[in-house]
């Protein structure tokens, strides 16, 4: 196969699977979906990821493992004084008190593996007399994961995994909650 006709082939697949590819080291596509979380025991600080649901609106890759769980009293304020989460003002938190494993699976059978380095928040509370955490706050999500490794064409790899989007609660009870998101994930190969 000639150089041009590759280039071209790449550029078809890239476009067919939705993942927009600014250079070889670089790949963004949008998720969506839903997570739920329950007390990793009850009283406990830490909560667990039981599921996440990821509808890849543009054909990325599928979550093939997730190990995710964190310490709910480690989200801190940022020394901003405020942020915005679609369109309204809210209050921005971050969290490194996180434990996050996740391993990606790519349709040509390739594997990257990602640790979580730190998630920051920008929530928005509604003032409705109902506690903070309820069904009508809502917010924007950054998170930075490590690439600590891959498989196939990703073997060896290194580098960052940025995600961002919005997110919103959808219910809660004594010892789980859920909430839905929408945003994309940006791959940043060294």
């Amino acid at each position: 196969m000639s150089r041009y006709a590759a280039v071209i082939s790449t550029i078809i697949l890239s476009y067919c699977l939705g993942i927009e590819v600014v250079n070889a080291k670089e790949m963004t596509w949008n998720v969506s979906g839903n997570a739920v979380r329950y007390n990793e025991t009850y009283g406990s600080n830490w909560t667990v990821w039981a599921t996440k649901h990821e509808s890849y609106n543009s054909g990325g890759p599928r979550i093939a493992s997730m190990v995710w769980s964190r310490d709910e009293s480690g989200w801190k304020p940022t020394n901003k004084d405020y942020c915005f989460a679609q369109g309204e003002e809210g209050k921005e938190y971050k969290n490194t008190e996180q434990r996050g494993r996740l391993i990606w699976d790519f349709a040509d059978g390739s594997k990257l593996f990602l640790k979580l380095e730190y998630e920051i928040s920008c929530e928005v509370f509604i003032p409705d007399g109902k506690p903070q955490n309820s069904e009508n706050n809502f917010g924007s999500y950054k998170s930075l994961w490590d690439i600590t490794g891959g498989a196939g064409r990703f073997a060896g790899a290194t580098g960052k995994v940025e995600g961002s989007g919005d997110w919103v609660f959808d219910w809660r009870d004594l010892h789980s909650r859920s909430t839905s998101f929408e945003g994309k994930n940006t791959v940043y190969l060294d």
